[in-house]
């Protein structure tokens, strides 16, 4: 079994329910447990403790990026620049790969490499650094560019293929993990 919790990350712990990575002793011993927090979430919709301060979201965002080989900044073809990071958010001496999700919203006619270019100049305007290592455009519900994608993530993740997925709410995260 791990000793993180494959959902959220954290650290499993059985002394305190209250805390990130409570798990249940009587679970110790499962392979595919949880904590306690990452099960409510995905089977009740229940999200424990208050909402992180953007200081504390920063925090956790930054150690994560910084644990690392690569970022994947998921964005939305539909709010592209409302779906960008924050500038100073991403390493700059990572590759970041940034996937272009929801392409399937597009008009049959799109060409997925103007797609590309249109979000690099996005991208440098927005000024995030340095320019992204790799541009995908993908569908995360229909799986078009997915073939594109993976042999990026395999590259650029490094010989541990340790990435850390960032994008805004509702931009396709989880439904490209589950891809």
């Amino acid at each position: 079994m791990s000793v993180r919790c494959p959902g959220c990350g954290a650290r499993f712990q059985h002394d305190d329910p209250d805390k990130p990575g409570y798990l249940p002793p009587a679970l110790a011993e499962t392979d595919d447990a949880v904590c306690r927090r990452c099960y409510r979430l995905s089977h009740y919709g229940h999200a424990e403790g208050r909402p992180l301060t953007p200081a504390e979201a920063r925090r956790w965002i930054g150690k994560a990026l910084d644990a690392a080989e690569a970022a994947v900044v998921v964005t939305e073809i539909g709010d592209f620049e409302g779906s960008l990071p924050p500038p100073g958010l991403l390493p700059p001496d990572k590759p970041v790969i940034l996937v272009i999700n929801k392409i399937d919203l597009l008009p049959p006619k799109s060409i997925p490499q103007e797609i590309k270019d249109w979000a690099r100049v996005r991208w440098r305007d927005a000024g995030l650094g340095r320019p992204a290592s790799a541009v995908v455009a993908v569908s995360a519900a229909r799986g078009t560019g997915l073939p594109d994608l993976f042999p990026v993530l395999r590259k650029l993740g490094g010989p541990r293929r340790s990435l850390t997925v960032v994008g805004a709410t509702s931009v396709g995260k989880s439904t490209l993990l589950r891809r």
